[in-house]
């Protein structure tokens, strides 16, 4: 049996410290059926020398002709996906050995699922373990709705992109992610994704998420702080609730509104305290 193509998509700009560290986690992976699909939005450091350093024929590099933006570059990673199944990959973080092959495991166990995610650890500059998110004992497969709301009503249970591996009929068919958010739009995607499939979950750990002042999330938050945290967390809610897809009403508005704003509201203060310093 042969195993299926999976698309993991870099997308990059200026992340040429820990670059390398990114692309060798993947490179690593004990599945080697991917294609590694990087994109560079202009850089203006060496990201891309570090890239064409590389002398394996799963990679596959492109050089956008104009700077497309975070969510722009994401968008345009995903426009070069060939693969069964899709990956999100950051230019910082760290993918474990295993988490491909355990996602693909899952999602060829459960064809009702969308997505597939797995516990992650949250790490500092310095590679140094800051939390474990184990928030699954086992394996398993839960209605995609029900997990979709759950996730709406308090925090992003997706984590970051890397702990996630999409579908690619199902990203085909919720379409791009919306250019539109600055802070949320991987959590409005998931929440998009899972509300037209189960969601699969793993008691590995997938993914090391990096906490760093350089990363380009950081840059495009410390850019719109206030508006973008706060103002996406509402339109998101209120895009999925006039939806109608998910089962939601105005007790779960009622929760979100003092939960997920107090969690955006805690984020603004952490990166207008970072600066001032």
């Amino acid at each position: 049996m042969t195993s299926p193509v999976v698309s993991i998509c870099l997308p990059i700009y200026n992340g040429a410290r820990f670059l390398k560290i990114a692309i060798e986690s993947v490179l690593n992976q004990t599945y080697s059926n991917f294609e590694l699909i990087i994109c560079d939005d202009c850089s203006s450091d060496n990201s891309p020398e570090i890239v064409e350093k590389y002398n394996d024929s799963r990679i596959k590099f492109y050089k956008n002709e104009k700077n497309l933006g975070l969510v722009g570059n994401w968008n345009n990673s995903f426009s070069y996906a060939t693969g069964k199944y899709i990956k999100l990959m950051m230019q910082d973080d760290y993918l474990y050995p295993n988490a491909i092959a355990k996602q693909v495991e899952l999602l060829e166990l459960y064809p009702q699922a969308s997505l597939c995610i797995g516990n992650t650890s949250v790490i500092n500059e310095n590679g140094d373990v800051v939390c474990n998110r184990n928030r699954f004992n086992k394996d398993g497969v839960i209605d995609g709705r029900m997990f979709a709301k759950k996730a709406l009503r308090g925090r992003n249970l997706f984590c970051e992109p890397p702990n996630v591996m999409f579908r690619k009929e199902t990203v085909n068919r919720v379409g791009e992610f919306d250019n539109s958010f600055t802070y949320a739009p991987d959590w409005d995607f998931c929440i998009s994704i899972s509300s037209i499939g189960d969601v699969a979950y793993t008691n590995d750990k997938v993914m090391d998420f990096r906490i760093s002042d350089i990363s380009e999330t950081n840059r495009v938050l410390n850019q719109n702080a206030g508006a973008s945290t706060l103002g996406d967390c509402d339109r998101m809610f209120l895009k999925h609730y006039n939806a109608k897809i998910i089962p939601l009403n105005a007790i779960d508005y009622a929760i979100f509104k003092t939960t997920v704003r107090l969690l955006a509201l805690a984020r603004v203060i952490v990166l207008r305290i970072r600066k001032k310093r």
